[in-house]
């Protein structure tokens, strides 16, 4: 079982996330330039966090002020891109969503290796990493990884190696990818990727005849609080 894409944390620049608490917030990435201030780039802002919080129906409706902006330079067309993008995959149309984010790449190719926008590039080239893994296409998300392993603007470390270790595993390189499920749960993984990355070095262990290992991995991931740990996972783990 792959986590689904729509369950990752993604990078926001509030102060506070918690459902009820979205008026807590600050401006984020002052140091960017002025195309990227103002309305524009606090609505994208406020769509990353809706996004995060899995508040689809208010991430539509600050889609459709996105879309309701007058286009006046690039900026604005590339963040209703790029929003839309991200609605595709958290919605779980992520084949759709990873061709949209192909062509926001592929259309703006200079642009996004600018100092400005490189935030963005960056972003986008997780959740494709992302999403071309929760769709299991391992040998195109690899490389996107193994660049997003380098990125420090929003990056999100613990999953991109999480990721990284599936489709090493997937595509049998077992050292890598236990090297990456390491790193991953050295970093800080959440509960909910933890147990699933214990689970699958527990697996790589075992075939490797590492018994001592494999035990460990399973009962530690066992003692992860029960209620972020999926029955499915559980299930696995006790077989």
């Amino acid at each position: 079982m792959i986590p689904h894409v729509s369950k990752m944390r993604t990078s926001c620049g509030w102060t506070a996330i918690k459902r009820r608490q979205l008026a807590n917030f600050t401006p984020w990435r002052r140091r960017r330039q002025t195309i990227q201030t103002g309305k524009p780039a606090l609505l994208m802002n406020e769509l990353n966090c809706y996004l995060q919080i899995s508040e689809l129906d208010k991430a539509n409706e600050v889609m459709r002020q996105i879309r309701a902006l007058p286009v006046r330079d690039e900026f604005v067309r590339l963040i209703g891109d790029f929003g839309d993008a991200c609605m595709t995959t958290q919605m779980g149309k992520l084949e759709e969503g990873v061709l949209k984010f192909e062509r926001i790449v592929e259309a703006n190719q200079e642009e996004l290796q600018t100092s400005d926008l490189r935030y963005l590039y960056e972003q986008i080239q997780q959740r494709r990493g992302f999403a071309l893994t929760s769709v299991r296409r391992f040998s195109g998300a690899l490389p996107i990884l193994k660049e997003a392993v380098s990125f420090t603007i929003d990056s999100d470390p613990q999953l991109v190696h999480f990721y990284s270790g599936i489709c090493y595993q997937a595509l049998s390189e077992t050292a890598p990818a236990k090297e990456a499920f390491l790193r991953a749960i050295s970093l800080g993984l959440d509960n909910q990727f933890e147990a699933d990355a214990r689970y699958r070095l527990a697996i790589l262990y075992f075939t490797s005849r590492a018994f001592a290992q494999a035990k460990f991995q399973l009962e530690t991931a066992l003692e992860i609080p029960g209620q972020r740990v999926s029955t499915q996972l559980r299930k696995q783990i006790y077989q």
